[in-house]
């Protein structure tokens, strides 16, 4: 501490603490003189210088005296010219002088040693970090073929449980690396199928559309949405079909509903890889959950039903396709190796997907003789190939719609069980084109 800093302290401590002196005393003797003194705390006799008789003096008093009344002005006056008991500005510079002081102090202490554990600590932690870290990615590394290996094989055999576990590994692998490859890419994607495929609907658009019809005749569209989670929520499709792509109307799915052609549509709208297909009709294969029934904004008479999007996952694995009964043929692989060019997945070790069902050589026909009950050969026959298909996956089997273009657009639906057997004809309907 320098002279001036203690000059200062020592002025500030003076008058915080300097004793107030002593009250005086004056007091007429009965001589006629007067004495006076300085009190004290108490009582005291005190001599006549005089007359030499003892004066009796009261004690100070601990109260403070009264002092002599003065105007506004010199109240005012006496008051500017008091000077505080503290001096802020020098309570002031004393603090700054302070501060400064324990920075100095802080700065001395951080001496060599000090910093040269400060900088072992922290690349300890570095280095237990960075440990942590690698056996985390090995482990990665290592569980993620494994799992991707033995997730596809169950796929490939129809074992979706252990196909789902295997895989469910893999995924999280995946996305512990999260390196951007196309094995990361290919895990996750077979995962998203094998949930899927393992929680397919028991319930067929038709019986969907059914129960909204309801809810529009008892004027329960607002809560239809509740309803629809509710008894139909969390169940997958598994769609076949095609869509038209114009960017500046909604995606439809080319699959209506047959007891009324013009009102039941499937929408795509929000689906995130619908910006991948080019302009024009498309062939999709996807699968995922149905959201719900609402009217079509542009044409209120038109009832669709949506998605969800994040659920809505490209299909590429053929052979799960194969085993629920699609039936196989090079337009359909060509269409998943296209598929899995967007996603950026691997493909198989053989593109084949095996023997293809062997579908019936189409003959040349008219429309009369197709009833309910038919068989697809018969249909083939009597008609020729359709111009489109499209089908949509259950648990138990598979709703397909053929669609035969003309003056008037002909659909005929056909329910295909997985057993292989083939599909029978469930529904004939004409309609305009839409």
């Amino acid at each position: 501490m320098t002279a001036s800093h203690a000059t200062i302290w020592s002025d500030w401590w003076a008058r915080l603490y300097r004793p107030a002196p002593p009250p005086a005393f004056e007091i007429a003797c009965s001589c006629g003189s007067r004495v006076s003194g300085a009190r004290t705390s108490t009582c005291q006799t005190v001599r006549c210088a005089a007359c030499g008789q003892d004066v009796f003096v009261l004690p100070a008093s601990s109260l403070p005296l009264p002092g002599p009344p003065v105007s506004s002005e010199a109240a005012a006056a006496a008051t500017a010219a008091r000077r505080p008991l503290v001096d802020t500005d020098q309570v002031r510079r004393v603090l700054a002088w302070y501060s400064k002081a324990a920075v100095l102090a802080v700065r001395r202490r951080a001496t060599l040693p000090r910093v040269l554990t400060l900088g072992v600590a922290l690349l300890v932690l570095a280095t237990l970090t960075w440990t942590w870290q690698s056996s985390r990615e090995r482990s990665f590394a290592a569980s993620l073929p494994e799992g991707l290996h033995a997730g596809r094989e169950a796929f490939d055999q129809g074992d979706l449980v252990s196909a789902c576990r295997n895989l469910a590994e893999a995924d999280r692998a995946a996305r512990g690396l999260d390196r951007g490859t196309a094995q990361e890419r290919t895990a996750r994607q077979l995962y998203q199928e094998a949930l899927h495929w393992s929680s397919l609907s028991h319930v067929g658009v038709d019986e969907l559309f059914a129960a909204w019809d309801q809810a529009v005749a008892g004027h329960r569209e607002e809560a239809f949405a509740d309803d629809f989670a509710r008894k139909f929520g969390r169940r997958a499709f598994v769609i076949d079909g095609w869509v038209d792509v114009e960017r500046d109307q909604p995606p439809l799915l080319d699959f209506v509903r047959l007891s009324d052609s013009r009102v039941g549509r499937i929408s795509l709208e929000g689906v995130p890889w619908l910006a991948s297909l080019p302009a024009g009709l498309n062939r999709v294969v996807f699968l995922g959950e149905p959201k719900t029934i609402t009217h079509l904004p542009t044409d209120p008479e038109r009832a669709v039903m949506t998605f969800r999007e994040e659920t809505c996952v490209l299909a590429t694995h053929g052979p799960a396709l194969q085993r629920q009964g699609w039936p196989i043929d090079e337009e359909l692989e060509t269409v998943l190796a296209t598929q899995r060019q967007w996603l950026g997945v691997e493909s198989p070790a053989s593109d084949r997907m095996g023997d293809a069902r062997a579908v019936p050589m189409p003959g040349k026909g008219n429309l009369r003789g197709i009833a309910v009950g038919d068989l697809e050969g018969d249909v083939l026959a009597k008609l020729r190939k359709p111009d489109r298909v499209a089908r949509i996956g259950l648990f138990n089997r598979i709703d397909e719609q053929w669609i035969y273009e003309g003056p008037s657009r002909l659909y005929v639906n056909l329910a295909r069980p997985t057993t292989g057997a083939q599909a029978k004809v469930t529904a004939v309907e004409t309609g305009p084109k839409s």
